[in-house]
Parts: structure tokens; C-alpha cells; sequence
């Protein structure tokens, strides 16, 4: 092997990302988005990368720079090219990512391309592998995972087992091997927000100091035992705060994988017509539910491979032009056998009440 720096982000045996030749606030950009420790290694004794990035000086682009619109997707004469400020900082070979072992190349300083989690996920999908929006935990020794789409409650679920005792897989996305029965977590940051400390207080002592500060600015959190008001958009006020499983849990209180025992596909009622209830449904249902959500979940990545098509229409990835497929196949293996359930609650549904049903109906 050159004497290329390699540094490479593994989970649970595996090397997500690989890094070659990145500048350390290349590598610290990647550890934020991930949740994950970068470590040095030389690429001959190391797994198979999903995504390998490499870092130069300069893409050494060939013909002029065109762009597809007016946003960051830009072509030359052989590369699709990604824009910021105007500037091109990166070659990303979509009609690869997946398919072979593909390697994106960046600007040394500019960090990973923007959509990095969504070029995993399709990476992960195109090695045998499948990613889950979910979250997933422990309890007295079962593995449970809440899936569903972007905002169905999924952190509702995972931070009410936590005030449990259970202990954490992983919030946002899991990783799963069909046929293994196990899921892993990819440890990015859990994103509080003021529903989760009102509801769960002893949140509140695990919030940074300043991101609370800043909530309580934005009058959705109470100090001294009234409401603050809320400060209409000053500087500084927010209503969530991302914070990493160790921070927010304890080192003690992580799994990082789990065999996966139930699956809950979390769905919001429009109407108080049902406070909570959880049933047995088929996982047939889940899978192909959740592969239509896991395709809206990257419909970024999806218009910048459509711009890419724009650029290069002879370049096209089978994974992305299936709209879930074998997405959905991979689901459906990875759900066999298990224990799964829907749950439908009301908007007026607490967390504490959500947790008493799936509990009562898993138990």
C-alpha cells in the first residue's frame, strides 16, 4: 500500500467509511455526521469499505465547468462534479455508489460530500446489507425496534424505554444483515426536543447547559417553574438540541447492537379517535411500507442522481432507478420470523402511555 494516510470508521466489525489522505477537520466532519471515531489503518488489513473517500489538492477536472440549474450539481466533459459557493469541491460517481467499489474524491478541507448518510445507505444496500429509520433498544434482553416515517415518534419510543432501564441500539438508522437476526446502531447524535424533557425531566440534567439555555430562550422549555417567553426568532433560540447517546444516556447504557426480537411500525392518528394501540401485523406490511419511506427519506440524493442522469443519461444505478425493490426484498428477509406490530396513536398520546401499550402488547 503508498504511504497514503487511511483512516477508516467501523461498526461492529465493519468499515463504513474510509478516509484517505483527509485533513483533520475532513475526519472531524465525518465523525459529527456519523457518531463514529475515526482510526488509522492501512486498507490491506482492513475490511471492505462501503464508501471510500479520497482527499487532493485538486480534482484535476477535464473541459469546462456546466451546471445543471442553479443549485450544486454541476458537470465537465467525464465528471459530475458537486458545487458549493460556487465552487466545485467534489467528483461523486453516483452511477457507482453500491454497485462497485467506488470512490468519491474531495477537496482536502471540504469535508464528506453533503448527502454522506444517504451514500452509506446506499452503499450498505448495494453490499448485501440494508439500513432501517428506526430506533431500537434492549429491554430485559429483547431487541425492539420502532420504524416508521420521519417523524412518526421513533426517538418518542427510544428515549421513553431509556426512562426505563432499557438500553440503546441506535436512533435514526439501523444497520441489518438479512438471515442474522441482529440490527446495529449507527451512533449519530439523538435529537431532544422540548415535548421529551417536558414529558421525561430527568432529560433535562443531560441537556448541555447552553443548549438548554438557548431553549429556554425559545419558549418551549420552563425555568423556575413558569413558562418563558418565547423570544419570536432572537438569536440563539432553538427548539431542539442533537446530543450523542453517551452524553445523553451514559457509556453504560449502550448496546450498540441487538438481536432483533420486535418490530413496531409507529403510526400517527390525525384524530383523538384512539389514544394507543398496538396489534399484530404482518411484517410483509412493514417492509414494504418502510421501503417507500427509506425512498422519500432520500429523495435528495435522488435529485442529484437525477442530475446526474441530466449530465451522463448513459449513467445510470440500478439500486436508485428500482424505486425500493430490493430495498423492500432485503426488509422483508430481515423482518422474518420476528415479532412485529403496528401502533397507532392519537396526537394526544403521551410517551409514557405509548410505552405502557407496546410494553403490554409485546410483553
Amino acid at each position: 500500500m503508498s504511504s497514503d494516510r487511511i483512516q477508516a470508521f467501523r461498526l461492529d466489525g465493519r468499515t463504513l467509511v474510509r478516509l484517505i489522505d483527509a485533513a483533520p477537520r475532513d475526519a472531524d466532519a465525518v465523525r459529527a455526521r456519523l457518531g463514529l471515531r475515526p482510526l488509522d489503518d492501512q486498507a490491506d488489513g482492513d475490511t471492505r469499505p462501503d464508501l471510500t473517500i479520497r482527499y487532493v489538492d485538486d480534482l484535476g477536472l477535464r473541459g469546462p465547468l456546466r451546471m445543471v440549474g442553479r443549485d450544486e450539481g454541476a458537470y465537465t466533459d467525464d465528471a459530475f462534479v458537486e458545487r458549493r459557493n460556487g465552487q466545485p469541491v467534489g467528483i461523486v460517481p453516483l452511477e457507482r455508489i453500491g454497485i462497485d467499489d467506488a470512490e468519491i474524491v474531495m477537496v482536502r478541507g471540504s469535508g464528506p460530500p453533503r448527502r454522506l448518510v444517504s451514500l452509506l445507505n446506499l452503499a450498505v444496500l448495494g453490499h448485501g446489507r440494508v439500513a432501517l429509520h428506526g430506533s431500537a433498544v434492549v429491554l430485559r434482553d429483547r431487541g425492539i425496534a420502532a420504524v416508521g416515517w420521519s417523524g412518526s415518534g421513533k426517538t418518542d419510543v427510544l428515549l421513553g424505554f431509556m426512562a426505563r432501564g432499557a438500553l440503546a441500539v441506535g436512533d435514526e438508522w439501523l444497520h441489518a444483515t438479512p438471515g442474522d437476526g441482529r440490527v446495529v446502531g449507527l451512533p449519530t447524535p439523538v435529537r431532544v426536543e422540548a415535548h421529551h424533557i417536558r414529558q421525561l425531566p430527568a432529560l433535562r440534567d443531560r441537556i448541555p447547559m447552553t443548549a438548554r439555555a438557548a431553549m429556554e430562550v425559545s419558549g418551549v422549555l420552563e425555568r423556575g417553574g413558569r413558562a418563558v417567553a418565547s423570544a419570536g426568532g432572537r438569536i440563539g433560540a432553538r427548539r431542539y438540541v442533537d446530543v450523542a447517546p453517551a452524553k445523553l444516556f451514559g457509556g453504560d447504557r449502550l448496546a450498540g447492537s441487538a438481536d432483533l426480537d420486535v418490530v413496531v411500525l409507529l403510526e400517527p392518528a390525525a384524530a383523538d379517535t384512539v389514544d394507543v394501540e398496538v396489534v399484530p401485523v404482518e411484517a410483509t406490511e412493514i417492509a414494504r411500507r418502510l421501503a417507500f419511506a427509506h425512498v422519500h427519506h432520500r429523495r435528495s440524493l435522488l435529485q442529484w442522481y437525477w442530475q446526474g442522469r441530466y449530465a451522463f443519461p448513459e449513467r445510470a444505478n440500478p439500486l436508485l432507478d428500482d424505486n425500493g425493490t430490493v430495498e423492500c426484498e432485503r426488509l422483508i428477509a430481515t423482518f422474518a420470523g420476528r415479532r412485529t406490530f403496528r401502533a397507532r396513536y392519537g396526537p394526544s398520546a403521551d410517551i409514557a402511555t405509548m410505552i405502557d401499550a407496546i410494553e403490554a402488547a409485546v410483553r
